[in-house]
């Protein structure tokens, strides 16, 4: 759908909605491709719609998270007005009411990072992580994974980088045939390369440049030509300190 369209179609759908009471799901849908198309305000209206609407509950709740990570996804847009703070509050209200389950996912580690990386609440965002791994049943390796990467990128900013390189490794060893083990390992390499050590990472980045994923393999790539570069100088300035 072209994006201009995204308003017409969502003003359709409403009113269609309005007459039958039958169209929150298409709603929900144009939303979600509004949001992933970045056209916030029109996914916004949607969402909002939805919750003023008192939906069925598994819409409802569908709506609820997504208009929060759209917001939070909006956060870099000059043109939204968010505030973080109220934003972080929203997100606390949403996790509490609706509970911990593997759905909720997304919307924990999405808040805890608010937490951390805009707002500096380290200690309320590494507790909502580790709730969210206590909390939630029958996890999957893969989900594990996803929060517990979260709280080493948490604790990595809040100048923890053993806890961090711990916990990496512990995503790494667990998933290592997987996309996620793969950027897991791209994080841990980039994270000793701002420690210092970085011929390690540098090995660890030429391996990497043969994954499956473009995005991380592409990462690795320039992280460790940016190495490369400055091991290369590193020996150079080291060579004419001999000479002097």
């Amino acid at each position: 759908m072209q994006e201009h369209k995204f308003a017409r179609a969502l003003k359709q759908s409403v009113a269609l909605d309005k007459r039958t009471g039958k169209e929150e799901a298409q709603i929900l849908s144009l939303a979600l491709m509004a949001a992933k198309n970045k056209k916030y305000k029109d996914a916004n209206d949607a969402f909002g719609y939805i919750l003023d609407n008192k939906s069925d509950k598994k819409i409802y709740n569908d709506a609820w998270m997504n208009l929060l990570l759209t917001k939070f996804a909006a956060l870099g847009d000059e043109e939204q007005d968010i505030d973080k703070q109220i934003l972080a509050n929203d997100f606390k209200v949403a996790i509490d009411s609706i509970g911990y389950n593997k759905k909720m996912i997304p919307l924990i580690k999405t808040y805890a990072h608010l937490l951390a990386f805009h707002l500096n609440e380290f200690e309320t965002a590494t507790k909502t992580i580790n709730n969210g791994l206590r909390k939630i049943r029958n996890l999957t390796v893969s989900q594990k994974g996803i929060l517990k990467s979260e709280l080493a990128d948490v604790y990595a900013y809040s100048d923890d980088p053993w806890e961090a390189t711990l916990l990496y490794s512990q995503v790494i060893e667990q998933n290592k045939k997987s996309s996620l083990g793969d950027d897991v390992k791209l994080k841990k390499a980039k994270l000793s390369y701002y420690m210092g050590n970085f011929e390690w990472a540098k090995a660890q980045l030429d391996v990497l440049k043969a994954s499956t994923s473009k995005l991380t393999a592409n990462d690795a790539m320039d992280l460790s030509i940016l190495i490369s570069n400055n091991l290369i100088e590193h020996v150079r300035l080291a060579d004419g300190k001999k000479c002097l």
